[in-house]
């Protein structure tokens, strides 16, 4: 995913476009579900009341820079433990999951009015982990290999893909699917939203 990101990354600030001063700023907001975990622990946000915020700026015929905000909900992972002291739960929850990205976005149109893109570059996560129970019954690596345990800050490579329909000269429609891998967590967010010309 990394090497994906940084290829895609190079494809934007080396396409040879020229500057335009009749290209557009946009900004877009979206709502949706997000996920953080793995296979073995699919933690959707059970609500719909993730969202995301992006604006960028044309830099050439195609590709945009471009930064963003996402807010992916709340989460929780019950950990079951049994040794000889007993038995029970551990609770690890994620009061929030925020990202602060900085990348650039490539665009394809498809028709006069529907267009796909993807999305890559940096993002800054913060995740703000409380927990009910002893972390000390849990074995720490399977725990670690589930979800977070701890409050936790980072860089990392993200990306996204989607599409945009046109739905007024200055307005469009869009649904994205968007992804970082986090210390080796994953972090999902798909949303569908509306983007602003100016």
């Amino acid at each position: 995913m990394r090497k994906l990101a940084i290829f895609i990354l190079c494809c934007c600030f080396f396409s040879g476009g020229q500057l335009s001063g009749q290209e557009q700023y946009y900004g877009e907001i979206g709502l949706g579900m997000g996920k953080v975990g793995f296979d073995s622990s699919d933690f959707w946000d059970p609500g719909f009341d993730s969202f995301g915020l992006w604006a960028g700026y044309p830099f050439s015929d195609g590709f945009s820079v471009e930064a963003g905000f996402m807010n992916l909900g709340e989460f929780e992972d019950r950990i079951f433990y049994s040794d000889k002291g007993g038995s029970g739960f551990v609770t690890f929850s994620a009061d929030s999951v925020i990202n602060f990205n900085l990348g650039v976005r490539g665009t394809l149109p498809v028709t006069e009015a529907i267009s796909l893109h993807a999305r890559a570059g940096l993002s800054l996560w913060d995740v703000d982990v409380s927990v009910d129970g002893n972390p000390a019954n849990v074995d720490t690596t399977e725990a670690a290999d589930r979800f977070f345990t701890e409050s936790s800050n980072g860089v990392d490579f993200y990306l996204g893909w989607g599409a945009t329909i046109d739905i007024s000269p200055k307005n469009y429609l869009m649904v994205e699917y968007w992804y970082v891998e986090a210390d080796g967590v994953d972090m999902i967010h798909g949303l569908t939203g509306l983007g602003f010309k100016f």
